[in-house]
């Protein structure tokens, strides 16, 4: 099997830009519910976000040898997806890869395990979203994959795949419905607009959402 690919399909960098328009909420919700990562997927300083094409990593525990290979693989745009082996006692990911990752162009970070260096890594601003922090470093011995289907927080993600992360959460939208995802957050937007017009001249959001009808139905 060929351990890294080098040459992966991406989405148009114009709708990527689009789609970054909107929250990870709204495209999670405007796509039927699906693609979110788990919950304890957070930012790790206040403001992040990143919209990319993922460039998807699988790390033996505990050894970020192929992550800094991923490094090298990753063009301006792309954001890293690692799975990192279920190990979050330890920090395969600093400050140093940080400044490298943001002179590259990398958009961001996503990793379901720790960090370090976070308060360098807040003050530069280059976007990471993980599980939390730990000062445990790793070794440097065993190679893993690049840019093949991984699961990282509990979410299928395959290379190319766009990612969208920010402060409620990060989604992963599969390439080939970009367009989809983009219709049909706008669509969305424009409809919670419309609501929130109807909640300031007074009417009850049970009333604005149909779901009072509901309710007497269920006998409440």
């Amino acid at each position: 099997m060929e351990q890294i690919i080098y040459d992966i399909e991406r989405a148009d960098p114009q709708k990527i830009e689009e789609l970054k328009k909107y929250g990870s909420a709204t495209v999670h919700e405007a796509i039927g519910r699906k693609g979110a990562m788990y919950a304890r997927m957070n930012p790790l300083g206040p403001g992040m976000k990143c919209c990319g094409s993922a460039i998807t990593v699988k790390m033996q525990a505990g050894d970020n040898l192929t992550l800094l290979k991923a490094l090298d693989v990753a063009k301006v745009g792309d954001v890293l997806v690692v799975d990192n082996g279920n190990l979050e006692d330890e920090g395969p990911w600093g400050e140093i890869m940080s400044i490298a990752a943001q002179l590259k162009g990398i958009a961001g970070l996503v990793i379901d395990g720790c960090v370090r260096d976070s308060g360098e890594i807040k003050e530069m601003g280059f976007p990471v979203f993980c599980v939390g922090t730990c000062i445990i470093g790793t070794v440097k011995e065993s190679v893993g994959l690049i840019n093949h289907p991984i699961t990282c927080g509990r979410a299928m993600v395959n290379p190319g795949d766009v990612i969208l992360a920010d402060e409620d959460g990060v989604v992963v939208v599969s390439r080939d419905e970009i367009d989809y995802a983009i219709e049909l957050s706008q669509k969305r937007t424009e409809k919670e607009k419309r609501q929130v017009e109807r909640l300031k001249t007074g009417e009850s959001l049970l009333h604005i959402a149909n779901l009072d009808q509901l309710l007497t139905q269920k006998g409440f």
